[in-house]
């Protein structure tokens, strides 16, 4: 990792966003004429433009419209949802599902010296104390797009389609980012949907990240693998759907260990930016074909056989 990687890593640990609430008791000593002026820095990413300044100037002096209104007004016109965006290099999100390679692509992009990828900010799991208050938007403008060096041409971050369901702050995340058509979105998945969750029962329910593992054979029961690649495949196609005014970019796994090379240059093709040797900072942890990891194998590769999933079962 270079050197302005490692003080970025350092600048996100630092970095406190301030909530509306926050941040309108953080300036109670400006003048409403300042106020007025930073609000339209802060929230639009521009000067105030004359007529604008006169009105919020005018309306908050005499009582017509406390701080706090003036904000959400500002906050509920188009242009600020196209300022949550607003930046000199190009965003993305890598759109992906549990098990099927984020830490892999987002290790590599985070290597390239002209990209900030962030790992999964909006997942309620990962203690982000310095955002927990901040709205959706205030972290995508705040936190996620904000200013970066000039050598930065592209920054992202990871999200998962079924993780979280974004309650409370975050509820209108999912419609802030399909609103945005200029956002790139990588869309991530496993085409083998019995090893990605294979892969994801080792990983949550038998420690595989533990030091002290030991591969195991595990019994797979038939009608909740049936119930997890319909889930899998369906969320998939919703949320393809749900970018389909977007550029998006169709990555699977197994393309990622395949192909790698040739794989992740056309990801960096799709983001606009230079073509470097990239590696990314993983180490496969299960080896093992699915004959060996799994119990009752022979039962549900003949139970599948003459359907749409027999693919699957490729050993």
């Amino acid at each position: 990792m270079n050197k302005f990687k490692k003080m970025q890593k350092q600048i996100d640990k630092k970095i406190k966003i301030q909530s509306t609430m926050q941040w309108i008791e953080s300036a109670v000593k400006m003048t409403d004429k300042e106020f007025v002026e930073a609000a339209y820095l802060r929230y639009l990413k521009r000067e105030a433009d004359p007529g604008g300044k006169n009105f919020y100037i005018d309306a908050i002096s005499k009582h017509q419209l406390t701080r706090k209104q003036m904000i959400d007004a500002l906050k509920s016109s188009n242009e600020y949802k196209k300022a949550v965006f607003k930046t000199n290099y190009r965003n993305f999100i890598i759109l992906s599902s549990p098990r099927s390679g984020t830490h892999m692509l987002m290790s590599s992009l985070v290597s390239h010296p002209n990209v900030v990828c962030h790992d999964e900010v909006f997942n309620p799991d990962y203690k982000y104390a310095s955002i927990e208050n901040a709205s959706e938007d205030e972290i995508l403008q705040h936190f996620i797009f904000r200013e970066y060096e000039p050598c930065i041409k592209a920054t992202g971050f990871c999200i998962h389609r079924g993780g979280a369901n974004f309650k409370g702050n975050w509820q209108f995340l999912w419609n802030l980012l399909t609103g945005n058509s200029d956002l790139h979105v990588i869309s991530l998945f496993r085409s083998n949907l019995l090893r990605r969750y294979l892969s994801f029962n080792l990983a949550f329910n038998h420690n595989v990240y533990s030091l002290d593992y030991k591969p195991t054979s595990i019994e797979l029961d038939k009608t909740k693998l049936l119930e997890d690649f319909q889930k899998q495949r369906n969320i998939v196609e919703k949320f393809n759907q749900k970018f389909d005014k977007h550029r998006i970019l169709q990555v699977t796994y197994e393309q990622l260990c395949i192909d790698y090379s040739e794989t992740i240059r056309g990801v960096q093709e799709f983001l606009g930016i230079p073509y470097v040797n990239l590696q990314p900072e993983t180490i496969k942890l299960e080896t093992r074909n699915l004959k060996e990891s799994i119990k009752n194998y022979d039962i549900l590769k003949h139970e599948f056989a003459g359907t749409e999933w027999e693919s699957f079962f490729e050993d």
